[in-house]
């Protein structure tokens, strides 16, 4: 009678891809370097995490050279290095602000911030509380990600959006493409006693202005 052997577990799973470690090794990595930042520990820098992550994905690509193809990692590598890019060339600043999630709410004229910035991620910015906050003018700078700003219904508002590469979005009107530029203000905003001005400057990403 001839056996058929099938093989073990341990044969089976006998090959591990030491690219596949070292990016395990990446995203173990970054997901305590976020959690460090979401409990304010520590404060990353964008323009240093950028070329860290890109220089750990090269690694995880060489390491995994000769066990077969990461397109998935390839494609990963392509998009931080176009980024990393952008950081180098963006001005000063604009990658200032860590990385993560920040959210911001003001509820008064004394809670809104003369400059919001963020180097990596998603910025969400909520003036909707706001009232009696005379001519204001807030300055957003975000280095990558997506930004999201809402705005009071009935307030004049006058908003300067630029994207080195991207979308901007506002009040349901959409451009994108490189070097993206647009400009609203209200029929109003010279003559209201309450404005609000938005100066937005976005290196890659997101930009969405609504009420």
């Amino acid at each position: 009678m001839t056996m058929t052997e099938f093989p073990s577990e341990t044969s089976a799973a006998g090959h591990r891809s030491p690219g596949t470690a070292v990016l395990g090794i990446l995203l173990m990595g970054l997901g305590v370097g976020w959690l460090l930042q979401r409990l304010d520990i520590i404060d990353l820098d964008a323009t240093l995490f950028l070329p860290v992550l890109l220089a750990a994905i090269g690694v995880a690509l060489i390491a995994g050279a000769w066990d077969g193809e990461h397109a998935g990692l390839v494609v990963f590598g392509v998009v931080i290095a176009i980024i990393t890019g952008l950081a180098a060339v963006a001005p000063s600043g604009s990658f200032a602000g860590g990385v993560g999630e920040r959210a911001y709410a003001p509820v008064a004229a004394v809670d809104l911030e003369a400059e919001y910035h963020l180097g990596l991620g998603q910025l969400d910015l909520d003036f909707t509380a706001l009232e009696n906050i005379g001519r204001r003018e807030v300055a957003v700078r975000v280095g990558a990600g997506e930004t999201r700003i809402v705005v009071p219904a009935g307030m004049a508002v006058s908003i300067d959006a630029q994207v080195g590469a991207g979308e901007v979005i506002l009040f349901g009107q959409q451009w994108s493409g490189l070097d993206v530029h647009e400009r609203y203000v209200s029929t109003d905003y010279a003559t209201q006693p309450d404005a609000l001005r938005l100066d937005v400057e976005v290196a890659a990403g997101k930009v969405e202005v609504t009420r």
